[in-house]
């Protein structure tokens, strides 16, 4: 990936949420008045022409209104509208008035670019300007792109629908969220369309109920679609301006901006797509990127499931998705036979559904997905209805078995929204399960790595270190859930399963590279104690049972801590105050946001990344 206009900034931020004014005992006190006219614009506001436009007026004010005035004024027309706006060099006041009219010559609006700016710098005479108002300013010129809105019969404005993976990771809630887009098309060109204020107020309110305190909105941003290649759409302006700016503690306000990956020949082939009516945005091709100095760095990659979408108002979405779900092992009254009883989850369009439970883990099931669609024999398939739930299916054997499963509509096969799902079968006369080493370790930054330099900005009475270890096993998902007060018997089950756990698979590249990871909390209440329940799902490769046998084992590590020491350790795979070697460890420290379940208001902290492990800045 090539983004050598980005200056990657690998730093930990945090976020200036909330803007408070203290009052002092001094009482507040006009300015000196104007001693000279006072002269200032009124408006400088885009100035909208059309093709018939002659002349505008531009509103001058003065805050003295005595004798007549005759200012003096200075232009700059850019060179692209030398040819349109004639400028005078003076403007009028008659006595007693407060207001002149400088009337600006429009020269042949008729071959002005519909859409382009035309920009003249003008300014009133410094010598008479007010101390208070805008006496020099760039006035753009423009004739409006005409843009219309879907409607419906009676004129009524209809909205799109937006599906979210864009804010929603940044701010800690699942991807998929849903909410309204005003969309509209170009009048003329049928390849173009925009969506007006996609990430504005409204946006917010109707996702999280707010605008979060450390974001400041302008209005009047918008994204344009450019779909002459429906499979490789044009952002236009990438990157776009989002009309949001994010209030950084160091570094202060920043504009958000929406990119999309490019590389030297531009936007990436297939980053964005349009197919029926719908915008698809390609999974990991889309950041927030937020504007320092003139340069532009990474915020955040979003966008990891792919879900990011806008569908054009009347456009209707189908929902053929299907999930499916182990929830225990039957025992057939001969003690031998066992059976899989799977629950299935279904999409608003699914009608029905087939299905096979084949051996083994199956990462590619293209070819099962084929077989069940052509009624193959190789494979036992079974019919399923969107009336039931829970099937009971018989299988033998211990080990990683695979549901492959087709939905239907109209009688038809949806073979692009089949799934594959994976679990572990226990089966029936098992030996012990192999143990796996798992080491787990809470602490302060400090305690974790022995370098005090981390206490500025880990403080051991707010931050919270989690050091993973598991040797000798392939882990395949680790879940993390940190709350206050909550129950001791919570299962791994619900660990897994909870919306508000965060996901920490991500940490498993660097625990397979490193044998270790380390994950930080910030942002916590001094004083208070958290419980945290770490879940771990891991699939090991036993020697001598053959290739294709896997076994499976979980683990539920459970502390409570009142930072930055360990309270309580309910796990013999959990050493409480074991020493960690911390020259090993070093700076590979991996950065997490405040829990999703505790609040913290806009005490966030952001970290501003590519896609490598966090360098920590003592």
């Amino acid at each position: 990936m090539i983004m050598k206009n980005f200056k990657f900034l690998y730093l930990l931020l945090a976020v200036v949420g909330v803007v408070t004014f203290t009052s002092c005992t001094e009482e507040w006190t006009p300015g000196a008045k104007d001693t000279n006219a006072g002269v200032y614009f009124a408006d400088t506001s885009v100035i909208n022409v059309t093709a018939e436009t002659t002349s505008v007026d531009i509103a001058v004010k003065r805050t003295n209104a005595a004798d007549a005035l005759t200012v003096s004024v200075r232009s700059e027309v850019a060179e692209d509208a030398t040819n349109f706006l004639t400028v005078p060099a003076s403007v009028t006041f008659e006595a007693g008035s407060d207001t002149a009219v400088l009337t600006v010559t429009v020269n042949d609006a008729a071959n002005m670019v519909e859409g382009k700016k035309y920009n003249a710098s003008i300014q009133l005479d410094s010598e008479q300007a007010s101390a208070y108002g805008v006496n020099v300013h760039t006035f753009t010129f423009m004739i409006p792109e005409k843009w219309v809105d879907f409607v419906d019969e009676a004129g009524k404005v209809i909205y799109g629908t937006y599906i979210d993976d864009f804010f929603c990771p940044l701010l800690e809630y699942p991807a998929g969220y849903a909410s309204p887009a005003r969309i509209q098309k170009h009048e003329t060109d049928v390849n173009r369309y925009r969506v007006l204020d996609p990430f504005g107020r409204d946006f917010f309110v109707y996702m999280f109920g707010d605008v979060p305190g450390y974001l400041q909105l302008t209005p009047g941003a918008y994204i344009e679609f450019n779909i002459a290649d429906p499979n490789n759409v044009a952002v236009v302006n990438n990157p776009v301006d989002l009309g949001a700016s994010i209030n950084f503690s160091d570094i202060g306000l920043s504009p958000l901006y929406l990119y999309i990956e490019s590389d030297e020949n531009g936007q990436v082939p297939g980053a964005v797509t349009f197919k029926d009516g719908v915008f698809s945005f390609a999974a990991n091709k889309v950041y927030i990127v937020y504007e320092s100095e003139g340069e532009l760095g990474i915020l955040t990659p979003t966008n990891a499931s792919g879900l990011m979408s806008y569908i054009l108002p009347g456009i209707e979405v189908t929902d053929y998705s299907l999930a499916a779900e182990y929830t225990g092992m039957k025992v057939e009254s001969d003690n031998k036979s066992t059976s899989a009883i799977l629950n299935f989850y279904y999409g608003a369009d699914v009608e029905s559904f087939k299905f096979a439970l084949v051996d083994g883990n199956i990462t590619d099931a293209t070819a099962i997905v084929e077989a069940i669609v052509a009624g193959s024999e190789e494979y036992t398939i079974y019919e399923g209805s969107v009336d039931t739930m829970e099937y009971v299916v018989p299988t033998e054997g211990a080990g990683m078995k695979t549901v492959v499963a087709v939905p239907y509509a109209g009688g038809e096969a949806q073979a692009s929204d089949a799934i594959a799902y994976a679990f572990y079968f226990p089966g029936l006369g098992n030996a012990e399960l192999p143990e796996v080493e798992i080491t787990v370790a809470v602490d302060s930054v400090v305690g974790i790595t022995g370098d005090t330099s981390y206490e500025a900005n880990y403080p051991s009475d707010s931050s919270m270190c989690i050091y993973m270890e598991a040797n000798g096993s392939e882990i395949k998902a680790i879940k993390a859930y940190v709350g206050v007060g909550v129950p001791a018997e919570i299962t791994i089950e619900e660990v897994l399963a909870n919306p508000n756990a965060e996901d920490f698979s991500s940490f498993i590249p660097d625990m397979i590279e490193n044998g270790y990871a380390l994950a930080v909390y910030t942002g916590l209440t001094p004083g208070t104690t958290y419980d945290v329940f770490l879940g771990f799902v891991c699939i090991v490769e036993e020697e001598g049972q053959g290739s294709n046998s896997v076994l499976f084992k979980q683990r539920l590590v459970l502390f409570h801590r009142a930072p930055p020491e360990i309270v309580v350790a309910l796990a013999e795979y959990l050493f409480a105050g074991q020493a960690v070697d911390k020259a090993e460890v070093g700076e590979r420290l991996l950065e997490l946001h405040c829990p999703g379940n505790i609040a913290h208001n806009d005490n966030r902290i952001f970290v501003r990344h590519e896609l490598a492990p966090i360098v920590l800045q003592a």
